[in-house]
């Protein structure tokens, strides 16, 4: 079988992408779901019944926003700590270049 110039290109960017599609599959769309699908049920695992899911909906959301004030406390704990810590990424890098870049003599 011979294959055009035209279809060699398209399995040869095919196979470099592959990997790239393959690991974006299993480390982050598929967890990603999982994620969304169990935050929606309550899990529980039983011996005899294996693992079981019961739906919920919204309610765990309602608990951890409106009910659980720990969770309200964690979450802006964890934004002022990004915030912070951000910016002082940003500066870090900002001195870092600033310090390789070549002076310039005029």
């Amino acid at each position: 079988m011979k294959l055009s110039m035209q279809k060699k290109k398209k399995l040869t960017g095919l196979l470099f992408v592959s990997p790239w599609i393959i690991g974006f599959l299993t480390l982050v769309a598929y967890p990603l779901s999982r994620t969304i699908f169990f935050s929606f049920h309550n899990v529980s695992y039983g011996i005899r019944s294996g693992w079981r899911y019961n739906w919920v909906g919204w309610e765990n959301y309602d608990r951890i926003l409106f009910q659980d004030i720990d969770f309200v406390i964690a979450l802006q704990d964890f934004f002022c700590g990004y915030l912070i810590s951000g910016t002082r990424d940003h500066r870090l890098i900002r001195d870092y270049r600033h310090a390789i870049e070549p002076k310039n003599p005029w």
